[in-house]
């Protein structure tokens, strides 16, 4: 078996669906989850706080627990020839920050908004690039687009991978607020793609980021701002943070995934007196 995240269980309010839905779905999920530990010889799971999490809140055996942080493809992030110009053609001109959500509650975009409110009182110039899909119509949360719009905030729905990696190839910073991720691929990804990064202390992302990253804790709007700021008036900084970025993001292998979860089948068959292979 394999755990990602048990966000349904920490945060059922997660999915999105009203009180009831949210309820009846996370209740499902946390009786299958631990039903399904309880079966499994062994189970795999994508970062550190994972494990955790499962052992703290699920209360399974640690014993039956193996880790196997998940990877990307590095080449797959390089910007791409039309990068620069990408950022004009969607409306964004100078200098901007940039995020990806789906706007679900625990991505805390609402807190970036906040930040980036902050951050314009000494830099009105600046602008920020909110990236993803609207699936269950939570972006109005944020308020009147036409008022965010003023206030040089682009709420850019859905982006191609090209797009996405571009606009964080030229962005000041990629900032991610997020209050839990299993993995944290956007971060990962966001480093790949050469982007100074401002990320929340939540669950998995200092696991992930490493030194290489600006952290703010997920609550704190100032903080955030803060981080944000620093990348843009230091060019050092933030060429620093690019490259340990770069080095950082490299580190995270799907051949490193497929040889962890490997020995993770093997030892499980050698449990059950199967063949190892």
């Amino acid at each position: 078996m394999t755990v990602h995240d048990i966000l349904p269980i920490l945060s059922p309010w997660s999915f999105g669906r009203g009180a009831v839905g949210n309820a009846v779905a996370s209740t499902y999920i946390n009786l299958l989850i631990r039903a399904s530990i309880r079966r499994s010889r062994l189970v795999a799971v994508s970062s550190e706080n994972t494990l955790r999490d499962v052992v703290t809140h699920l209360h399974a055996d640690p014993q039956k627990l193996r880790k196997a942080y998940l990877g990307i493809n590095v080449a797959e992030f390089a910007p791409p020839p039309e990068a620069g110009v990408v950022p004009a053609r969607l409306g964004l001109h100078g200098p901007f920050f940039v995020t990806v959500t789906n706007f679900k509650p625990h991505k805390n975009t609402g807190r970036l908004v906040e930040a980036f409110r902050l951050v314009r009182q000494t830099h009105p110039e600046a602008a920020l690039a909110i990236i993803g899909a609207d699936a269950r119509g939570l972006a109005g949360g944020l308020g009147d687009p036409q008022m965010l719009a003023a206030e040089n905030i682009r709420i850019l729905g859905y982006q191609d991978d090209a797009t996405v990696t571009a606009l964080m190839s030229q962005a000041i910073a990629f900032v991610y607020p997020s209050r839990y991720e299993g993995f944290g691929f956007p971060l990962v990804e966001a480093m790949a793609a050469g982007a100074a990064v401002v990320s929340s202390t939540a669950a998995s992302l200092p696991e992930l980021g490493g030194d290489a990253v600006l952290y703010a804790d997920p609550d704190d709007a100032r903080g955030f701002a803060d981080g944000m700021a620093r990348i843009m008036k230091d060019g050092a900084m933030r060429k620093s943070l690019q490259e340990q970025g770069r080095r950082r993001a490299a580190s995270f292998q799907w051949s490193a995934t497929a040889d962890a979860m490997l020995a993770m089948y093997r030892e499980a068959a050698r449990q059950g007196g199967g063949a190892d292979s």
